[in-house]
């Protein structure tokens, strides 16, 4: 199945899972930060992979991107991605930092954007490992910094080509007064998607 092909009916199902996902993340962020923070989930689309850094400002866009890899019954991976402004200001708020002091990401600050991403991720595969009953297994975060249309590539090379397209989760992070925009970018094999859409009773 070409996922540029899911109706509106299925792409709501799939932002769904992601916003059930980021719920649970919340919690979990906020127990572990001693923060209030809040994720929302405002959009969902479809795209071809190779439009993605257009969509998301441009290929030569700086950017940081936390990429795993998923494993299991589903294969395929998950990139979150920041615009570089974002992801300092949100490394700040991570480490209680006023606004604007990271200049730089350091190993501090590359760490907390891992563990970030490591929760979410995991909250987010939680959900949809019990929705669709299947085991869903994930890597150890990677970090990069690059422009977007490095890290595009980068990943289709990691991937051998086998995903042409990408389920795009807006994503936004709200630490206590300091608000933060990132895009979950949810890469899973064809197969994989086909049996993700049986299981919730959508597919075509």
């Amino acid at each position: 199945m070409e996922i540029s092909k899911l109706s509106k009916l299925q792409l709501d199902a799939l932002k769904e899972i992601g916003t059930i996902g980021a719920g649970n993340a919340a919690t979990g962020l906020s127990k572990m930060l001693n923060k209030r923070i809040n994720i929302t989930v405002p959009s969902a689309q479809i795209l071809p992979l190779e439009k993605v850094p257009q969509a998301l400002g441009g290929t030569e866009k700086l950017v940081s991107a936390i990429y795993i890899m998923l494993t299991g019954e589903l294969s395929g991976s998950i990139l979150l991605i920041y615009p570089m402004e974002e992801s300092l200001r949100l490394a700040d708020m991570l480490m209680g930092k006023p606004s604007g002091t990271t200049k730089i990401l350091d190993e501090f600050g590359q760490s907390a954007l891992k563990e970030l991403t490591n929760i979410t991720t995991g909250c987010y595969l939680q959900a949809l490992s019990i929705v669709v009953n299947m085991k869903i297994m994930h890597s150890i975060p990677a970090f990069a910094s690059d422009m977007l249309g490095a890290i595009i590539d980068g990943i289709l090379i990691k991937l051998g080509l086998e995903v042409e397209q990408a389920v795009i989760i807006e994503t936004e992070f709200v630490v206590e007064s300091g608000r933060v925009k990132g895009y979950l970018l949810f890469l899973p094999d064809p197969q994989g998607l086909e049996v993700i859409l049986e299981k919730i009773g959508l597919s075509q």
